[in-house]
């Protein structure tokens, strides 16, 4: 599972791991959520300027959808 998990992008595994359709047990799930997170928390930018201009076009995409939500609540 995670030879192929590999293969995707980071957000991509997540999302591939956050789907119960994908069948897979349950300790080995959780087990890769919390790697995944894990990674991600060193991911976090640290302003509003980092995460508008992120330089991967998918965690900026997601940014910009945060922040806009954010910004009309």
């Amino acid at each position: 599972m995670k030879s192929k998990l590999s293969e995707f992008h980071i957000l991509d595994g997540l999302n591939y791991l956050n789907n119960v359709k994908n069948i897979m047990k349950k300790d080995t799930r959780s087990g890769l959520l919390r790697e995944y997170v894990q990674e991600l928390k060193g991911m976090l930018p640290n302003s509003y300027e980092e995460a508008w201009n992120h330089p991967d076009e998918k965690f900026r995409d997601r940014w910009r959808i945060t922040l806009r939500k954010e910004l009309r609540a």
